[in-house]
């Protein structure tokens, strides 16, 4: 009888911004994979598909301003999808027959100060756009009497986050203080409420809350999902030095905030009323750019190192630094973990 193989994976896709490559990391070895894959300028924001055949990588060069599509089975380029603006965020729909991605433009402003961002919607069936969404005034002004005139811009997409139990992706539009809410369905605005200055967002897998953190107010905003309302008497002690990314752990229990100016992670408890500071957080040996956890809340991946390119994997139990994989390529800006092993 031939011996059953090892088990490997999840893997974890790494975007390298400086180097136009992702970089794939074996978790359950901590290893390297294969050689880094190229793709277009600048690669950012990252998303898998919900069985995780594909990776759709954006890459906000001004002049790629395109998304690469990966066949995971074999880790190479199969498609490439012009989205006309740089999209710098990417986040798959729950069905998998859409990628959303959030385009900023190189060139924001006019005479007018307008700002042409937008949401564009990728069919992952013939890797085509299907729907572009004007996000220039964070969306249409639905139930909103003081939405900004045309004379002044105020787009600015952040980190786009599809909500777990609704077909709804929340739009963070910083300059706005706004978060637009999108019909995956309609592909339409269907409604815009007041946020802070993001540019971070994202929910809480079991979807009671969602999370901004506000660059530039130095702050967490913690949201109510039964009615996207601000919940009150939130710690805004994050005891570090401007937040900008913000990532909650498989079973929902904590919060990660990046903090790029004090070279550290923030860590807030999510159980308990207040989301109060856990311990003193994490130091890091650089500006940290992004975060992911494995499925089982075990490690988190941090990246960071600009061109000494590396990743940082910190034992969540006790939030201590576990290990130190140097990547290949320079530049990492971008991360996800898979959950399937092979």
């Amino acid at each position: 009888m031939a011996k059953k193989s090892k088990t490997t994976g999840p893997y974890a896709y790494i975007s390298n911004s400086a180097s136009s490559s992702i970089t794939v990391i074996d978790t359950s070895t901590r290893q390297v994979v294969g050689s880094p894959i190229r793709v277009g300028g600048n690669p950012g924001g990252l998303s898998l598909t919900p069985k995780e055949e594909f990776l759709y990588v954006a890459n906000g060069n001004p002049a790629s301003h395109s998304v690469s599509v990966i066949d995971t089975s074999v880790n190479k380029v199969v498609a490439r999808i012009d989205v006309g603006l740089c999209p710098s965020t990417v986040a798959a729909s729950a069905d998998g027959n859409t990628i959303y991605a959030g385009l900023l433009d190189p060139n924001p402003y006019d005479k007018t100060l307008r700002m042409r961002d937008a949401v564009c919607a990728i069919s992952t069936i013939t890797n085509k756009v299907i729907a572009m969404i004007d996000m220039s005034f964070g969306g249409m002004p639905v139930g909103n009497s003081d939405w900004p005139e045309p004379e002044g811009g105020c787009g600015g997409v952040g980190t786009l986050a599809m909500r777990p139990n609704r077909p709804h992706l929340y739009v963070p539009i910083s300059n706005a203080n706004k978060i637009a809410v999108i019909d995956t369905i309609s592909n339409c605005v269907i409604k815009t409420f007041q946020a802070g200055s993001g540019p971070g967002l994202a929910f809480a897998p079991n979807a009671l809350h969602f999370y901004e953190v506000c660059t530039y107010n130095l702050g967490l905003t913690v949201f109510d999902a039964s009615d996207d309302s601000m919940v009150p008497n939130v710690s805004q002690d994050l005891g570090c030095q401007t937040p900008e990314v913000v990532a909650v752990t498989p079973d929902s229990g904590r919060l990660y905030v990046l903090c790029v100016d004090s070279h550290s992670i923030s860590v807030r408890d999510a159980t308990k009323p207040g989301f109060p500071v856990i311990g003193g957080g994490v130091q890091l040996p650089f500006q940290p750019s992004a975060l992911a956890f494995t499925p089982d809340c075990a490690y988190a991946y941090v990246l960071g190192g600009g061109d000494d390119a590396k990743v940082i994997v910190i034992e969540t139990l006790h939030n201590t630094v576990f290990d130190t994989i140097k990547l290949p390529d320079g530049g990492p800006d971008g991360i996800v973990i898979g959950k399937k092993t092979y």
